[in-house]
């Protein structure tokens, strides 16, 4: 992909090395899953930066547009949101929105400086995360905000389940996904590292919030895990879990004596210095 961005109103731009493209038939699945479950957090860290009408900020990933549009409203008229993801097609430039296909690993769409630069689930996936950070951070304005949320450890007990052989399911099942993200370049352990990353990019005031929550069979967060499979399917078959596995662990999501822990997210924030 070229470094140099085009306004776009749709268009799917998926690159091979990503195992969860918003373009497939069950993203939708999974945004609305990830919406209800971590909006709440996102938007709370947000509450306490105080950003202004008239501010300008980069929403990297803005996958349903949720943020995006929650920081449009923030920030007002005389302000400004630049979304970028490889596929922008679910979103809708409108207003102070504008919305760019591109790659951040090739630099910025529109320059800086920004007031608050947020990405959620987006650094986690990519191998060159701590340069991508460094060069947000250098985007900031004077006592702008860079905001990094992304999920850490897949540590995620089960609390209650219909059988010992569901537990056992569900652990292999989602340790699964995780083998089939890890092969595409995720690093479940940056979100503990993100910390450090921003005091080495010269950020300070950092600090981090972290959120985990029970997740019940059929309840929307949970439903997560089914989209993850139906999207990594066939590389969780080739890693050794059958199509039969699939269908009870798919059956189990739906059970109400079904319940576990979600993933952890840690959402860390930090400030560059003010002149």
């Amino acid at each position: 992909m070229s470094s140099t961005s085009t306004r776009v109103t749709g268009g799917v731009e998926d690159r091979a090395t990503y195992a969860l493209s918003n373009g497939s038939d069950h993203a939708t699945d999974r945004l609305v899953a990830l919406d209800h479950f971590l909006d709440p957090v996102t938007t709370s860290v947000l509450d306490r930066l105080r950003v202004q009408p008239g501010d300008r900020c980069l929403e990297i990933g803005p996958g349903s547009g949720s943020i995006a549009w929650d920081l449009a409203g923030r920030v007002g008229p005389t302000g400004e949101v630049v979304a970028v993801d490889l596929d922008p097609s679910r979103l809708t430039p409108a207003g102070n929105l504008h919305i760019y296909r591109h790659d951040i690993r090739d630099g910025l769409p529109v320059g800086g400086p920004y007031n608050v630069i947020h990405a959620r689930l987006v650094l986690v996936h990519l191998p060159e995360r701590r340069q991508v950070l460094r060069m947000l951070a250098d985007a900031l304005a004077p006592g702008g905000w860079l905001v990094i949320g992304d999920f850490g450890d897949t540590t995620m007990p089960v609390y209650t389940s219909p059988s010992a052989s569901d537990t056992d399911l569900y652990t292999r099942v989602v340790q699964g996904v995780q083998r089939v993200l890890e092969g595409h370049g995720v690093d479940m352990a940056w979100a503990d590292d993100t910390h450090a990353a921003m005091r080495d990019a010269g950020l300070r005031n950092v600090d981090v919030v972290e959120h985990a929550e029970s997740w019940t069979g059929g309840s929307t967060g949970i439903r997560m895990h089914q989209a993850n499979t139906r999207q990594t399917q066939d590389e969780l078959l080739q890693h050794g879990i059958t199509a039969a596995d699939l269908d009870r662990f798919r059956e189990l999501m739906e059970h109400p004596d079904f319940a576990a822990r979600s993933y952890r997210f840690v959402c860390t924030r930090g400030q560059r210095p003010p002149l």
